[in-house]
Formats: C-alpha cells, structure tokens, sequence
C-alpha cells in the first residue's frame, strides 16, 4: 500500500485524488464502478458519534443491481476510515462538484488505466485495483466478530459463497 501511495507522485495530474482513491478502496469494500458513482450527499459523517458515520451505496450503482437479493446499502466507517473521510477526503470537495471521483475518472475503466501506470512505477505486479476491496473485505472477517451476512450486507455480495475465500482469515 505504501509503495502504491508513493508511486502517485510519480503521476502528473490529480496526485492527492489518486492517493485518496485508493485508500478509499483499501477501507470500503466498495466496487471501483460504485466509487466513481458515488456522489458527496452519500457521505454521512457524524461527529457526535463517529460509529455512525456510513457511506450510503444505492442499489441502482451497485454491479449487482440487477441481481435478486440486491438492495441499497451502507457501508459504516470503521475508525482509520472515517478520520481519512473526514481529515483528507472531505477537502477535495469543490463548490458544484457532484461527485467525489467520479468527475476525475469517468469509467472505472480509465481509472484502472491510471491504477496500471501507479504500480508498475511501485514495481507491484499482478495486482489491480479490485485487489483493494479484497483487503476491505479481508479486514473485516479479520478484525471484527461480524457474520457472513452482515459482511455481505456491507460488501455487496449477493451470494454467500463468493465469502467463503475469506473465512479461513477468521480466528475461529
């Protein structure tokens, strides 16, 4: 992740947003597709109780949108999550700006163009940005006494089985 994050200042344009979307990967379990989608009003911080905080992802961004079972969801900002969101992401907006990063990538496409160039200069091989949500999800079965279902309901996975490669990550 570090070597990732140093190799953005090789890049010309957009440094900070590339830095931040990748750590936004990193933390949210969220498809690079439904991150570009995501708009500022889908951030919901509470600074009373931080533990509250979510990112609101609708079914209609979702890949599996389509797909029985699917149905908006919230992703909750686990505490390394929200004081990034808060500390770093929330001063990247802009007056009239509609979307969080979707306005500097159009297509998750394009974004993992811009992700290819970012780890060759890391010298990171065999890895794309998808990669990130597996170490999302992966933090979760890790460090929390969550179910399969409740981490499906976070992650977005309709199907429960699609969860399995990441129950042997779990202490018990």
């Amino acid at each position: 992740l570090e070597r990732l994050l140093t190799a953005t200042d090789k890049m010309y344009v957009n440094k900070e947003e590339l830095k931040c979307i990748i750590l936004w990967q990193y933390y949210s379990c969220m498809r690079a597709g439904e991150t570009l989608l995501m708009e500022w009003e889908h951030i919901h911080i509470n600074e009373k109780e931080p533990e509250h905080s979510y990112i609101f992802v609708p079914k209609e961004n979702q890949k599996t949108a389509d797909k029985k079972g699917a149905e908006d969801r919230k992703v909750p900002l686990r505490p390394e999550f929200y004081h990034f969101v808060k500390d770093r992401v929330m001063k990247l907006k802009k007056n009239g700006q509609k979307f969080v990063f979707g306005h500097y990538w159009k297509t998750s496409t394009t974004l993992g163009s811009r992700f290819r160039v970012i780890c060759k200069n890391a010298k990171v091989y065999n890895f794309k940005i998808h990669d990130l949500r597996h170490c999302a999800v992966s933090w979760y079965f890790v460090n929390t006494n969550l179910t399969d279902i409740e981490i499906s309901k976070i992650s977005g996975h309709i199907e429960l089985s699609t969860l399995k490669r990441y129950a042997t990550l779990r202490h018990s």
